[in-house]
């Protein structure tokens, strides 16, 4: 096998199947999950279904916290290993300490570029896959680094929850805003966009088809979405008939490929056991 010149790598967040990850040979690094039973790494030795049973047992929100300097520098030269350059996707500096620590920890080893994705969960994978693709056709990293950075204001990433049962933990107590969803029949949303993640409500209705208008909303009346791919994220895609989903977008946007996949504990914590997200790439 012919060894690559650029590896892309990625934080766990970014929400790619794992499949894709061992297709794509991206390796990734995982965030550490405190609780008051210890520590655990994301996607390792927790699932994000394991955190949401954690919260509800518990009316506690777990604590995410980035890689340290030293532990992406041992990922790093682990990565080299495999090849010169290394290109790694990192949570978004506004979220996290991850670019940061990854960025010190880039100092003092060569070849390594870091990126800010300026994104969580399924809005990563577009980066990602594309440097990958780029990596593979033989591109260099800073020709990856800015093309990654030129599609991120094209990435839709949005998310939605059945109740506001999750937000309320995370809130501790500041739960007015809450209330109010309650009160309207609206449910907690969020969009992941300029590197932070913004919440809002969204109308919710006694079947609990929330996701339906949801996903009505976001395509029906965009001309400009790219068809090459999308990606429907759940909080456990084994608590639902993900098929009916799927159906539901094929009603408005005939993509080439409809891509499920698991939340990222980020978005997951506020959107709860029923948290649904859809993010596709606008041309």
């Amino acid at each position: 096998m012919i060894t690559p010149k650029v590896l892309v790598t990625c934080d766990a967040c970014c929400t790619l199947p794992p499949q894709h990850k061992t297709n794509l040979r991206i390796p990734s690094i995982p965030a550490v999950i405190k609780t008051d039973k210890g520590e655990f790494l994301e996607g390792k030795e927790v699932t994000t279904q394991n955190i949401l049973d954690y919260m509800r047992r518990t009316d506690k929100t777990p604590r995410l916290v980035a890689p340290s300097v030293e532990e992406y520098r041992r990922f790093f030269t682990e990565q080299q290993e495999k090849a010169p350059v290394i290109c790694h996707f990192c949570a978004s500096s506004k979220l996290s300490r991850a670019y940061h620590n990854a960025a010190e920890a880039a100092v003092s080893l060569k070849n390594v570029y870091v990126i800010d994705s300026l994104q969580v969960g399924s809005g990563m994978n577009y980066q990602v896959i594309q440097g990958a693709r780029l990596a593979s056709e033989g591109f260099g990293a800073e020709f990856i680094k800015k093309s990654s950075e030129e599609i991120e204001p094209n990435i839709v990433n949005r998310y939605i929850g059945e109740n506001t049962d999750f937000l309320r933990i995370c809130k501790k107590g500041k739960i007015v805003g809450c209330s109010l969803m309650d009160f309207f029949g609206r449910t907690p949303a969020v969009s992941v966009k300029g590197g932070v993640i913004k919440g809002s409500s969204a109308p919710n209705n006694a079947k609990g088809e929330y996701w339906k208008k949801f996903i009505k909303k976001e395509l029906a009346e965009k001309k400009n979405i790219s068809k090459e791919i999308v990606f429907l994220t759940f909080a456990n895609p084994y608590k639902v008939d993900t098929e009916k989903y799927i159906n539901e977008v094929k009603k408005y946007v005939a993509f080439d490929r409809i891509v499920v996949t698991n939340m990222s504990p980020q978005i997951a914590m506020y959107m709860g056991e029923k948290g649904f997200g859809i993010s596709y790439l606008l041309r």
